[in-house]
């Protein structure tokens, strides 16, 4: 399971990363109703290339990713201990032999163009500042026809000015955006397929991490310390506020390169 660094590495947010999947390979990105969301299968005569994945999940678990032969899976971070993490997680799900982990920028993917054939992030665009440079990024390295699923946070559409403050300041470190997503997607050459609401979802999720973070509070400031364990819970509380007020959701979008 190797651990490489790529040659173009900038660090602008050390949570930037991005996620690519391989020919044949599925990536299931979340549920949604109780129901699997979408998950491409893409085929390609040509020779699959790889997979990327950034913010692979702090404990490992943010990704579920099935491959198929000969597909391979290439997980793309900047932080080092994510992506050996998620080398654990291939491991222990048998797919560590076709498993490569390289850091690098996800505005600067040292790839060729044209080199995958489905690409998957999650919450990566809300936490980088120059998210049409990103899309554009991940165009270039998508073959004709490849398909790219991603998960956002945003701001609602329509807010006040003082609703869209509090949204950015409850929100991840780059959640404003100027132009909607499916906007964006068009700019970069990108074709939206498919979008889906899953702020339900992501409340749920979110009032489950701050249960779990006062249930385990000693634990926890024994590795933060109290002071920063105390930002973090009050934190995560204003997005909570956030998204019970309208003021910030989560979607899901499919979208195909253009010719």
């Amino acid at each position: 399971m190797p651990l490489r660094e790529g040659r173009r590495v900038r660090t602008f947010s050390r949570d930037a990363g991005a996620a690519f999947a391989a020919a044949t390979m599925e990536v299931q990105v979340g549920r949604r109703a109780g129901k699997q969301s979408a998950s491409p299968n893409c085929s390609s005569s040509a020779r699959p290339r790889g997979c990327l994945t950034g913010a692979p999940g702090r404990d490992g678990r943010g990704s579920i990713l099935r491959i198929a032969p000969p597909a391979t899976l290439l997980l793309v971070d900047l932080p080092l201990a994510p992506l050996r993490i998620a080398l654990e997680r291939a491991a222990a799900d048998s797919i560590s032999q076709r498993c490569e982990a390289i850091a690098a920028d996800v505005a600067a993917l040292p790839f060729k163009d044209a080199s995958f054939d489905a690409l998957s992030h999650s919450d990566v665009l809300c936490c980088t500042p120059d998210k049409l440079a990103v899309l554009r990024g991940c165009r270039h390295v998508a073959r004709a026809g490849a398909k790219m699923v991603f998960t956002v946070i945003a701001p609602a559409p329509s807010l006040a000015d003082s609703e869209r403050q509090i949204a950015i300041a409850s929100g991840p470190p780059f959640v404003d955006v100027a132009e909607d997503y499916a906007v964006l997607l068009d700019r970069s050459g990108w074709c939206l397929q498919e979008r889906t609401d899953l702020t339900a979802a992501f409340l749920q999720a979110m009032r489950a991490h701050l249960e779990g973070m006062h249930a385990r509070a000693d634990a926890l400031a024994a590795v933060f310390g109290s002071d920063e364990l105390a930002e973090r819970m009050k934190r995560r509380q204003a997005t909570i506020g956030a998204v019970e007020a309208g003021l910030l959701r989560r979607e899901l979008f499919v979208a195909q390169a253009g010719q």
